[in-house]
């Protein structure tokens, strides 16, 4: 039988967690994607093939080449164009048109209570969503349930019993060290809590070894969070020493 990039011929396909192909599959995939060919398993003759690659992943590829478990010519052959798709909790404007979208396709319920659930989904601005959409699926698909024939008050206080639950079993912080900041009164509000901000960071990621994983668990906020943090101070950082 024909397989998936054979029957891709002169289309795309789509690799999805690429990141968790065992090195054995990508020796392969690296062959695939040089020679341009493939060979059916149990076949004799090579198949010539013309795809596209769209290629996903949630894990970082560059730990992953620093780790051993991905090729790195394989990664230099696949990262042609990058494409980042913000975490859910880095886009939370997007939580009530997504929860009117999933209500739409998978609920019954009144114009009125599904723009109800959506807005107080939408409030819960200090949750993690560590599941991301996936999981605002199932959340808003539980709520559904839940929910029907529900009152304003009723159905506001069923949304905040699930947010606090989760958010229960979520939290895990490490204690934080005393931590000194000072704070020089010059510039305006928003510089001088962006620099006890990077004192914070900067102290927290110390104490853990440069451990981002141990200092985002810390300080209560996601990786991804912390790095992006660190990403913003390193850049003022680099802009202050042109000034």
């Amino acid at each position: 039988k024909a397989g998936l990039f054979e029957l891709a011929h002169g289309g795309t396909i789509f690799l999805d967690e690429i990141g968790e192909m065992p090195l054995d599959v990508q020796a392969k995939l690296l062959r695939v994607i040089q020679e341009k060919e493939v060979r059916r398993v149990g076949g004799e003759r090579l198949v010539l093939i013309d795809v596209r690659i769209i290629a996903a992943t949630h894990r970082d590829l560059r730990e992953l080449l620093a780790e051993g478990k991905f090729r790195q010519d394989l990664f230099y052959r696949l990262d042609i164009l990058r494409l980042v798709l913000p975490a859910l909790r880095q886009r939370i404007e997007d939580i009530y048109c997504l929860s009117l979208e999933i209500m739409n396709k998978n609920s019954e319920l009144p114009l009125k209570q599904k723009k109800l659930l959506a807005n107080y989904l939408a409030e819960q601005t200090n949750y993690n969503w560590p599941g991301n959409v996936r999981e605002l699926e199932n959340k808003v698909r539980r709520l559904v349930v839940l929910t029907k024939g529900l009152t304003e008050d009723e159905l506001k206080g069923q949304v905040k019993n699930l947010f606090s639950y989760c958010n229960s079993l979520t939290t895990k912080t490490l204690p934080v060290d005393n931590i000194n900041v000072t704070v020089t009164v010059q510039g305006n509000f928003k510089e001088m809590v962006d620099d006890a901000e990077k004192q914070i960071l900067r102290h927290v990621l110390d104490s853990c070894g440069g451990d981002r994983t141990k200092a985002s668990r810390k300080l209560g906020i996601g990786r991804t969070t912390l790095w992006r943090k660190l990403a913003e101070v390193d850049a003022q950082a680099s802009v202050n020493d042109i000034r």
